[in-house]
């Protein structure tokens, strides 16, 4: 009963409720036309359907579950290739740009993949944001996190100049060809991983994948809680369209 309780408190649950009996009751009162009510309907059960958890776990795993079990990586990779996922730009209170979650998923697996093949060059891609005001790149300050960590400064290469994902494979194969390397391993969150790597197969780079930040490994909570609607859920859809939509536009730009 509590974590049903819980569940009303966020107002996204109430407020589709509301909604929801709203339409209905208009309908009722023949103050809609069939057509206008089909059509709000048709889009308040899609918004609702889009924001299941158990929908955002199916819908995501299409991107995600070609890779568990996780794929083997080269015991001596000739490098780590790690895609930038984002910034915290800087502000008055906090001076210094910082990586977003996405990008902090990223490097965190990468520095455990550099620890446990004992350690490689590791190139570092992503320029500036496309928001803000940020004077950082991508892969400046997620260099600036390994150095914390430990890795030293002549194992990291940094590509601040591109600014979407097919630019980060374009630069990155370029310094891969300049020193010879022919099959890095390659970071990057799960549902971007598809896209990723067919970017550097374009390029012909065939990266080993070592994709991280699975969202659809399992479900988390009862079971009750995987059908209750919820705000977060209807942005991991948003996620997951967007991924598809790129595979689909890059594909028609002949970019993969």
């Amino acid at each position: 009963m509590y974590d049903l309780l819980k569940a009303f408190c966020q107002p996204y649950l109430p407020l589709m409720l509301v909604v929801g009996a709203s339409v209905f009751a208009a309908r009722r009162r023949n103050r809609m036309g069939g057509g206008t009510f089909r059509l709000i309907l048709a889009t308040w059960a899609a918004l609702v359907l889009l924001s299941v958890p158990l929908t955002g776990h199916l819908l995501m795993g299409t991107l995600e579950w070609r890779w568990l079990p996780l794929p083997a990586i080269p015991e001596r990779p000739e490098a780590i290739v790690v895609l930038g996922g984002g910034l915290i730009p800087e502000t008055d209170m906090f001076p210094e740009a910082a990586p977003n979650g996405s990008s902090y998923t990223r490097v965190l697996h990468a520095w455990r993949l550099y620890r446990r093949t004992g350690g490689c060059p590791m190139i570092l891609c992503g320029g500036p944001t496309a928001y803000g005001d940020s004077r950082s790149t991508e892969a400046g300050v997620m260099a600036d996190l390994l150095v914390r960590l430990g890795v030293p400064e002549t194992d990291i290469i940094t590509e601040g100049r591109s600014t979407s994902t097919f630019e980060n494979a374009v630069l990155a194969a370029e310094i891969l060809r300049t020193n010879g390397w022919t099959r890095p391993v390659l970071v990057t969150e799960a549902h971007h991983m598809p896209r990723a790597r067919r970017c550097f197969e374009k390029q012909a780079i065939h990266p080993a994948p070592a994709p991280c930040g699975f969202q659809s490994e399992r479900l988390d909570g009862p079971p009750h809680e995987w059908i209750i609607p919820n705000a977060k859920t209807l942005d991991r859809c948003q996620s997951v369209l967007t991924e598809w939509v790129g595979l689909g536009y890059y594909r028609l730009r002949g970019r993969i």
